[in-house]
């Protein structure tokens, strides 16, 4: 059964933008490709700094320190929808679209198994102020 089937929590359309693989050319980082748009549903929840704070993994946290973390989302997904970064392999993290906001995913955790529904748990920060806000 799918979780389009189950819809846990109510599905949500959200735009993914993947970059293709890229690399360090004289100082600026270069893609190999234009970036792929693609629709995707899930569910998503916002995070309270509170939550942020409670449920986040302390691996996410050590990698967010320093940053200035406004707000987050969490995603319910289908298995290996969205990518983190990989600096190794040359891999952008992917960027989701929603609400008119843009946020870059952060952590994903795969949860497979045979007595719980397969699903990726996906951690996105918030990197833009209003992507539909126009500076004049």
């Amino acid at each position: 059964m799918s979780m389009q089937q189950v819809g846990i929590l109510g599905q949500h359309e959200v735009k993914r933008i993947r970059q293709s693989e890229g690399k360090w050319y004289r100082g600026e980082w270069i893609y190999n490709e234009a970036p792929q748009e693609e629709i995707i549903r899930c569910s998503v929840q916002e995070m309270s700094k509170v939550t942020m704070g409670k449920k986040v993994s302390t691996k996410l946290l050590k990698e967010l320190e320093g940053n200035r973390t406004t707000s987050m989302i969490k995603l319910y997904a289908p298995l290996h929808t969205f990518q983190e970064a990989d600096d190794t392999l040359g891999i952008s993290a992917d960027i989701i679209e929603w609400r008119g906001r843009l946020h870059e995913v952060a952590a994903v955790n795969h949860w497979q198994s045979a007595q719980a529904l397969s699903h990726d748990e996906v951690y996105a920060k918030r990197i833009d102020d209003d992507i539909n806000r126009h500076d004049t």
